[in-house]
């Protein structure tokens, strides 16, 4: 059902959200670093963080254009009513994706 899917992608926008903040952590220590070890394996953390961020904005798109598009214009009034809540609730907690 809509409110399903809804509710995987908020699990997904934690998730992603989560991750790029650990990104930024991981880019701020490889600024500061030196030591060429510990910039190898900081910049190879960083690449495997960018491809599941990839991975999970993949997923995120295909649930907003498989279900939200057409279920924002449902003839049920509670199920337009979630998936504006649901689409706010996105924009709030990552708003540099949606």
């Amino acid at each position: 059902s809509a409110a399903n899917a809804y509710w995987i992608v908020d699990a997904l926008v934690k998730v992603a959200v989560d991750t790029e903040e650990e990104m930024q952590k991981k880019t701020k220590q490889l600024e500061s670093k030196k030591n060429k070890k510990t910039a190898v394996a900081l910049s190879n953390d960083i690449g495997e963080l960018e491809e599941a961020i990839g991975k999970l904005q993949e997923l995120m798109n295909a649930a907003f254009n498989g279900v939200f598009v057409h279920r924002y214009r449902d003839t049920k009034p509670w199920i337009r009513v979630l998936s504006m809540e649901s689409l706010g609730g996105w924009m709030a907690n990552y708003s540099s994706f949606f």
